[in-house]
């Protein structure tokens, strides 16, 4: 028996409020079919779905508008989704990781996208720098566009290439000191990844490596990372790489050039000096144009055909010791950030108590799911420091 919306679509008579009420409960369908093999606590995140707003413990968030596309275009849309579903071949995948001494989960869905194209990175190497020899742990989350042939060749090589680049910078200064050598060493990483890039596919790329009990996070694109501590304090170590911005969706611009200094981001002006062309149609956000298509991105690995995008990527180091107790580190797409905010997010994985990495990365998975997110969703947690043990209040010291 077809589904509701595969039925309407053949019947489709322009009544849009109709339509966006049945995509809506398809979307309904689609998840009660993928919470059936979630875990129970999984479970009970997808019956807050359908309880009051006022109800939902701040983990489902208050429903966005979808955004729905041309009407012929959203037709056939929904029918290759609804093959997918009948077929069983949405993607939901989450795991649950050992990387080194670091506890890690991830989760992927393929949302309301045709194809799954985000991937991730988790892996351990060793690297040698200035005779010593150092264990590193690298996890990343990889958000694809137009394919997923450079998300892939960059989670299948990253690690090698970063400890190739590690190795060459160790040769040239090998009495330098370590700081420079590893920030060099991710630059290179990303710049050589993309040189490698042959077709038009890219993604947004945010790495996090720990060395040395340091924290290093190298980001291109519109990936997000954060850290939780221990409820209290939610620090923010990227910034989304926008191309230009601007606070009137209805407004159309056409193009930008280095006087419109108002929709300037931090990443505007090298875009233009490296000759791209940025424009906003209406209800738009402001957008980079290539011969192969439009990317609301700054930065990215891959897009060769798109001018102005530069994949060397912004890097920042945090002291693993300066860390509480109870600390978390976020990796997420833009498929979460779209609709909640790392402060939402934080806040919601608290109030269903998750302490398991893989459990809180599907719930960060839920909540932007149910929020209205129409992407490919993707996070990543990794446990930095576990929580103190709570002693007894009954537990007496020795006399």
């Amino acid at each position: 028996m077809p589904s509701p919306i595969t039925t309407f679509a053949a019947q489709y008579n322009d009544d849009s409020t109709t339509f966006r009420s049945i995509a809506y409960n398809r979307r309904i369908e689609c998840w009660d079919h993928i919470a059936r093999s979630l875990p129970k606590q999984l479970i009970a995140a997808n019956e807050a779905m359908h309880c009051d707003h006022k109800n939902r413990r701040g983990l489902i968030l208050q429903k966005k508008s979808i955004p729905f596309r041309a009407d012929n275009v959203l037709r056939i849309h929904f029918q290759e989704m609804d093959q997918l579903f009948r077929e069983n071949k949405l993607i939901f995948q989450f795991e649950n990781l050992q990387i080194g001494p670091f506890k890690c989960g991830y989760c992927h869905f393929q949302g309301d996208r045709i194809t799954l194209e985000d991937e991730h990175i988790a892996c351990q190497t060793t690297l040698e720098i200035q005779h010593q020899k150092y264990d590193a742990q690298i996890f990343g989350i990889l958000d694809g566009h137009n394919g997923n042939e450079t998300a892939n060749h960059v989670k299948n090589h990253f690690c090698t290439q970063f400890q190739i680049q590690i190795d060459n910078l160790g040769q040239r200064f090998p009495d330098g000191p370590i700081d420079p050598i590893i920030w060099n060493a991710l630059k290179r990483t990303f710049v050589t990844l993309n040189d490698q890039i042959r077709d038009n596919s890219g993604t947004a790329a945010s790495i996090a490596l720990i060395i040395d009990s340091q924290l290093w996070v190298a980001h291109s694109g519109d990936t997000r990372i954060f850290i939780d501590e221990s409820g209290d304090r939610i620090t923010a170590l990227t910034e989304d790489m926008k191309p230009a911005q601007c606070n009137d969706r209805e407004e159309q611009i056409w193009p930008i050039t280095l006087n419109d200094t108002r929709y300037f981001t931090h990443f505007t002006r090298r875009i233009l000096k490296r000759g791209g062309i940025i424009a906003k149609k209406s209800h738009d956000v402001f957008r980079i144009s290539g011969s192969t298509g439009n990317l609301a991105l700054a930065g990215a690995i891959g897009d060769i055909y798109i001018h102005g995008i530069s994949a060397r990527p912004v890097i920042t180091r945090v002291p693993i010791h300066k860390l509480t107790n109870e600390t978390y580190l976020y990796l997420v797409c833009d498929g979460v950030t779209d609709v909640v905010s790392s402060v939402e997010l934080a806040n919601a994985i608290r109030s269903y108590g998750a302490r398991d990495c893989a459990n809180m990365a599907s719930i960060t998975v839920i909540s932007a799911y149910n929020a209205g997110s129409t992407d490919n969703i993707s996070a990543m947690v990794v446990c930095l420091k576990m929580p103190m043990p709570q002693q007894n209040s009954d537990d007496t010291l020795p006399t």
